[in-house]
């Protein structure tokens, strides 16, 4: 994974850099539905020109006793800690295989 100070990294804030008046895209999409995901990594690879890097980083947070933890709040933090990252990386590893330096953060090879 390229660090923030990397050749490669300062590559990518100059390109970003020269597109003036451009906004990144906002796409919410539900993490946990393998179809939205899909459409996520299929924009940003129209967007941007493929995907280089995938951090999965969602995370929600409930806290309460078991016998009193809702069941569909448990199935809430499941589907996006467990089931997102899933959908996440088998929806860009086509994108990752096809270059030499694209991989999801949380893969180890």
């Amino acid at each position: 994974m390229d660090s923030a100070t990397s050749p490669r990294s300062s590559v990518c804030a100059r390109t970003l850099r020269r597109r003036p008046g451009s906004a990144f895209p906002t796409i919410t999409p539900d993490l946990s539905r393998a179809a939205e995901v899909a459409a996520l990594v299929a924009a940003t690879e129209a967007e941007f020109g493929g995907v280089d890097i995938l951090v999965n980083n969602a995370g929600l947070q409930h806290v309460a006793p078991v016998e009193e933890f809702p069941p569909e709040k448990w199935d809430q933090l499941r589907a996006v800690i467990l089931d997102a990252s899933f959908h996440t990386i088998r929806a860009a590893l086509p994108a990752f295989r096809s270059t030499v330096v694209g991989r999801p953060a949380d893969q180890r090879r």
